[in-house]
């Protein structure tokens, strides 16, 4: 009777594993490390990957992770902390590698997951480095905040926005810089631009302003950081999806 509720028990985790995690998730791989370990080095080595194929029977393939553009090759029978980055959150397991191989001069890891998976309330997202024209628009407090684009067909008069340029975006924010000071707490609406599968989409986002510093080595431009406020999940999904796909696209190149 128990070796049938083991049984049921692994079905029923399978069964998560397939709905959480798919192809192209973001994995974050940390080894476990004892004590005296821990004491010696603080620093915990965190290594990146991305979900090939949810195999069944609480197996994934990941691909091999990249250090400084090299192939790291991880052991085989080594336990891991591993963070799995989905559309619906970050969820966190133990997993052990159980094999390694390579399959048309891709390196890949298949890992067993020997735990289960927790949703892990860190505040944030995989963030995407890049180099992307935006523009936005300070909403004053006697302002109402602006809908999604998406919404009504919505068309904005571009005299008021001001131009910035993007170097990370995520599902929960990013950092830009611009020609305008802004203060910790403003409320903005910015309107980032993407092309993505074949097509452009543009997004209208409300955002609050976390920092705001001038560039020590250019003068007359600052840059900020903010964070999204109220996004649909709809939005957020569309958002995530779009910098694994890139991620993805750019480790291939």
């Amino acid at each position: 009777m128990l070796q049938g509720n083991k049984l049921q028990g692994n079905r029923l985790q399978g069964n998560m594993v397939q709905r959480i995690i798919s192809e192209g998730s973001k994995v974050e791989l940390q080894r476990f490390s004892s004590l005296s370990q821990k004491k010696e080095n603080s620093e915990v080595k965190t290594y990146y990957s991305l979900v090939s194929e949810v195999m069944g029977n609480n197996r994934i393939k990941i691909t091999m992770p990249l250090e400084k553009g090299r192939i790291v090759l991880l052991p085989v029978n080594v336990r891991y902390n591993a963070c799995f980055y989905t559309p619906n959150g970050l969820y966190q397991g133990r997993v052990l590698i159980v094999d390694r191989y390579r399959d048309k001069n891709v390196y890949m890891l298949v890992v067993e997951l020997i735990s289960d998976l927790v949703k892990f309330q860190r505040r944030q997202y995989y963030r995407l480095g890049c180099t992307m024209d935006m523009k936005y628009k300070k909403i004053e407090e006697n302002e109402k905040e602006y809908e999604d684009l998406s919404k009504n067909n919505i068309i904005i008069d571009d005299k008021d926005f001001i131009e910035g340029t993007a170097l990370d975006i995520s599902g929960g924010g990013m950092r830009f810089v611009s020609r305008q000071s802004l203060a910790k707490g403003d409320s903005i609406f910015v309107i980032l631009e993407i092309q993505y599968e074949n097509e452009k989409k543009e997004y209208g986002l409300n955002a609050r302003v976390v920092t705001s510093e001038p560039l020590t080595n250019q003068t007359g431009r600052y840059e900020h950081r903010i964070e999204y406020k109220e996004m649909s999940g709809k939005v957020r999904e569309s958002l995530i999806k779009y910098i694994f796909d890139e991620e993805r696209r750019q480790r291939k190149k």
